[in-house]
C-alpha cells in the first residue's frame, strides 16, 4: 500500500485481488442469451459461440473463487410479461424507432420472469452460498440491491464475467468504477454477439488476466 493524497492506496495485485475484499460478478448467463434454442439466437440469429466457449473457464474461475473465500454474485436479466417493465423510451430505443426501425422485432421480449429462457445456464446454476441479484436494465447496480450487498460484504475490488461484453458487462463495469469500486474485467470470461463489438467494449474497460488474481488467491493455474 502507498499514502496518496493523504489515502491509503492498495496498490498490489495480492492487496487489489484480496479474497476478503473482492467480488466476482457473473452477468445475466442465461438460457436466452448462451444457449443456441434461447431468445437473441432463435429470434436474432444471435451468434452465442463465443459465450459457450467461456462457459468451462468461467465455471471453473466461479470454483476457484468459492474456494478462496471470494464473494460471487449472479446477475440475473429480468423482464416482466407485457412489457411492464419497459418504458415508453426503452421500448423505443430497443425497437430502432430513433435510426428508421433498425432495432428488435416488435413484440420480441426476453428473460421474461418464470420463463425457461430466464434461467442460469445449467453449468452455472449459482451455489447455496452464492448471491443472486435480479436486475431490469444494463446495468447491475440499478434499481438493485448489488451495492448494498457488495457494501455489507466489505467488497473493494469488482472482477466483472458474463454476457454481453458491449451491453450489460460494458454498463455495469462503468457503474461499478462511478461507485468507487476497483473494477476488473477478465477478457476470457465475457462474451458478446459480435466479435468486433466484443473488442471495442473491452478496449474501454479495465482489464485483468486470470493469472495475477489466482497468484492473489494462491491458487495454481
Amino acid at each position: 500500500m502507498r499514502e496518496l493524497h493523504g489515502r491509503t492506496v492498495r496498490d498490489t495485485p495480492d492487496e487489489i485481488f484480496s479474497p476478503r475484499r473482492t467480488a466476482v460478478l457473473a452477468i445475466d448467463m442465461q438460457n436466452d442469451f448462451c444457449d443456441p434454442d434461447g431468445a437473441f439466437p432463435s429470434a436474432m440469429a444471435a451468434d452465442v459461440s463465443m459465450a459457450r466457449r467461456i462457459v468451462p473457464g468461467l465455471a471453473d474461475f466461479l470454483s476457484a473463487a468459492r474456494a478462496a473465500g471470494v464473494l460471487v454474485a449472479h446477475t440475473q436479466h429480468i423482464a416482466s410479461a407485457g412489457f411492464r417493465s419497459d418504458s415508453a423510451v426503452r421500448i423505443r430505443r430497443e425497437l430502432g424507432l430513433a435510426d428508421g426501425g433498425r432495432g428488435w422485432p416488435a413484440g420480441f421480449q426476453y428473460t421474461v420472469a418464470g420463463t425457461w429462457g430466464a434461467e442460469f445456464i445449467p453449468e452455472l446454476t449459482p451455489n447455496a452460498r452464492d448471491l443472486v441479484v435480479p436486475k431490469y436494465r444494463t446495468s447491475a447496480f440499478v434499481g438493485t440491491s448489488l451495492d448494498l450487498l457488495l457494501r455489507a460484504n466489505e467488497i473493494e475490488t469488482v472482477i466483472v464475467t458474463g454476457c454481453v461484453t458491449n451491453g450489460c458487462v460494458l454498463a455495469t463495469t462503468v457503474h461499478a468504477g462511478a461507485l468507487d469500486y476497483s473494477v476488473h474485467v477478465i477478457p476470457d470470461y465475457v462474451a458478446a454477439w459480435d466479435r468486433g463489438l466484443h473488442e471495442a467494449a473491452l478496449s474501454l474497460m479495465p482489464t485483468a488476466e486470470r493469472r495475477a488474481v489466482d497468484a492473489a488467491w494462491n491458487v495454481d493455474g
